[in-house]
Order: structure tokens, then sequence, then C-alpha cells
């Protein structure tokens, strides 16, 4: 039968997957989400069966088990219910836990994009300038000038800074 040592050594794995949410993130953290639910479930399928055995048990169904057990029925009967409780309130907290750890990782994802839609941003009128200029065509506007150098690095540095202002203003830096 099943011990409460295991049920309490479910509700600790699931408090230090708790803590361990903040500090550690990725692909350890899902393993031990995934196993503690695993472990979660396969405690479930032994208890369940064991709680109508016991019910019936409780009741004198099975005379024959009975006699100077009867007492003891009812007792083992509420230690297997509290086992059942516990474990369903640990399939609730790791399923939050599990959402929480889903949120993290959708959170640092849309920050990874928007860094990188940032510089891609940034850097695009870089490239554009960078393409027309580096072509070999006669007749670009200003090629043969000396300044046009520092004119294009300033309509980039101009470029990249209304973008910065751009996203600033509608609030997505």
């Amino acid at each position: 039968m099943i011990h409460h040592s295991h049920t309490l050594k479910t509700s600790s794995t699931i408090d230090y997957i708790d803590r361990q949410l903040e500090e550690k993130s990725g692909n350890a953290l899902i393993e031990d989400i995934s196993i503690t639910r695993r472990n979660i479930v396969v405690f479930e399928t032994m208890i369940k069966p064991l709680l109508p055995i016991f019910n019936d048990l409780e009741k004198g169904k099975y005379p024959q088990l009975n006699g100077t057990m009867t007492d003891y029925w009812s007792n083992l009967l509420d230690h297997v219910q509290k086992i059942w409780e516990r474990l369903e309130d640990n399939k609730e907290l790791i399923a939050g836990i599990s959402s929480s750890n889903e949120s993290i990782l959708s959170n640092r994802n849309n920050e990874l994009v928007k860094f990188l839609t940032v510089i891609t941003s940034i850097a695009f009128p870089f490239v554009i300038v960078n393409n027309l200029y580096s072509m070999n065509v006669n007749g670009l506007p200003y090629a043969e000038q000396p300044w046009i150098v520092a004119a294009l690095f300033f309509m980039i540095f101009c470029g990249g800074v209304g973008i910065i202002a751009y996203f600033k203003y509608k609030d997505w830096l």
C-alpha cells in the first residue's frame, strides 16, 4: 500500500519545482513537471481501486474478512481517502505550476521576438542604403561626392533613432 511518505515526497517535489520556477527554466524544469505529473497519475491509479474495496470492507460486505479487523477498516479507509485527496490537491498544484511555467516561457519568447524585431528594424535603413550604394551602377545620386558617406551614415542613424522613437511612442519598448 502507498504510505503517506510517497504523497509527502510528491508534495515536497512540487514545492521544489515551485521554487525553481523563478530560478530555473527550460528543459530541466519541464522534465521535472512532466515526471511529477506522471508520478501523480501512477499514484492515483494505485489508490483509486482501493477506495471502493476499503469502503465495502468498512460496511461489512465481506463477513469472512471482518472479524477482528472490523474496527480497522474505517481507519484504513480514512487514510486511503486522505492520500487520494492529497493526490488531487497535488494534481491541481502541478497543473498551476505548469501553467505558470508556460506563461514565463511565453513571456521570454515574446521578449526575444521583440528584441529581434527592434534589431531588424534598426538595421533596415542601413540595409536599404547599403544595398543601394554598393551596386556597381553609374549615376547614383551624389555617389561621386566625398561627403556622401557621412550623409548616408547620418541618414541611417536618424532612421534607427526614428524607429526606436516610434516603438517607444507605441509603447512597444
